[in-house]
């Protein structure tokens, strides 16, 4: 296999199934187990409803901004330089409280997809 490299800045931006913007970096069947690794920019204003990812670990490392992160029973106040990862079937979803909210993420399957 060969390196992967990839320039972020010339991934077209791309709606995401929230309503949100993204760039996605690196599909699916690149590197094994990763379903996705993109950067998502969400503003005061955008709604993600809560959602969850039956057989997939979705991860994130937050670049700016500032939001309450529902997951599960669980609040995370969550600001630039946190990682947090959310394991499968857990509800999660973003508050913007301070945007643009802007993070790295990826998914990582546990089967079954």
């Amino acid at each position: 296999m060969k390196a992967v490299f990839i320039k972020a800045d010339q991934c077209a931006p791309e709606a995401t199934s929230h309503g949100t913007q993204k760039r996605v970096i690196l599909r699916g069947g690149i590197l094994p187990d990763v379903t996705q690794v993109a950067v998502a920019t969400l503003h005061e204003s955008d709604v993600v409803e809560l959602h969850s990812h039956p057989t997939m670990y979705e991860n994130y490392f937050v670049l700016e901004g500032r939001a309450r992160y529902i997951a599960g029973d669980e609040t995370y106040e969550i600001a630039p330089g946190d990682f947090l990862a959310i394991p499968p079937g857990v509800p999660h979803r973003p508050v913007v409280v301070a945007g643009p909210l802007r993070f790295f993420y990826w998914g990582i399957a546990t089967g079954g997809l």
